[in-house]
């Protein structure tokens, strides 16, 4: 990047960045929500939008399942003590509560926002179009200066944060960041719902597995699972 002159250049390299994160956010949900037969990815040429285009794919889960299109943030609070009536010792290693982030993250519109800019910034003007307008040094810099803006808030989508499979609808999985900036790992955590509820997590009722932990939890590392 310091070898390159212009802010237009710069601008390109840095929203290709950005344009790729975005599209592994969209196909990771779509991973979560395609049934067997594929019929969600059909249905996107069906509606006559692009299967390419991340905007379309969310827009097509939401249609589909408005409760399962986008990741939901959330975030470490390390500020309280454990939860109260846990059976003694589940917590030894009690750091903090993960609960829902109300910080400022990449939001379902912001991603739009930032696709659509990226989108504008890597594709040439058509010459044919009146209402296109050149690539400019002022714009560019502009988007630079917002580059460290949009980082930090896909940052805060994607540490801490749940999804849902279709097929597996009594399940939640819980992506969390453990360790720390020089040797952090991402891990994901699956809980699964169970008739005998005596726990209350992320506002749904499932119980945690102290007692039967290969029935209501387990964790595996993102590169095994293939999770978003």
């Amino acid at each position: 990047m310091s070898n390159l002159l212009y802010a237009i250049p710069m601008a390109e390299c840095a929203y290709l960045q950005f344009r790729q994160v975005l599209e592994l956010i969209a196909t990771a949900s779509l991973v979560a929500t395609e049934t067997d037969d594929g019929s969600l990815m059909n249905s996107i040429s069906d509606n006559h939008r692009r299967s390419w285009h991340a905007g379309d794919i969310l827009k097509t889960i939401k249609d589909a399942y408005p409760d399962y299109y986008y990741p939901e943030p959330l975030r470490l609070d390390a500020s309280g003590p454990a939860p109260p009536g846990l059976p003694e010792g589940a917590f030894k290693n009690y750091v903090g509560e993960l609960v829902t982030a109300n910080a400022d993250y990449l939001t379902y519109e912001r991603f739009k926002t930032l696709y659509g800019t990226a989108n504008g910034l890597l594709h040439t003007p058509n010459p044919f179009n009146p209402r296109a307008k050149p690539k400019d040094q002022t714009a560019c810099l502009r988007l630079l200066a917002d580059g460290p803006k949009w980082t930090r808030r896909i940052i805060a989508l994607l540490t801490h944060h749940t999804f849902k499979f279709v097929k597996k609808p009594d399940s939640l999985y819980v992506c969390h960041t453990v360790g720390s900036a020089s040797g952090s790992e991402f891990k994901i955590t699956e809980f699964q719902r169970l008739d005998d509820v005596t726990n209350t997590c992320l506002g749904v009722d499932y119980r945690e597995g102290i007692d039967r932990p290969r029935q209501s939890l387990r964790e595996s590392t993102a590169a095994e699972s293939g999770a978003p």
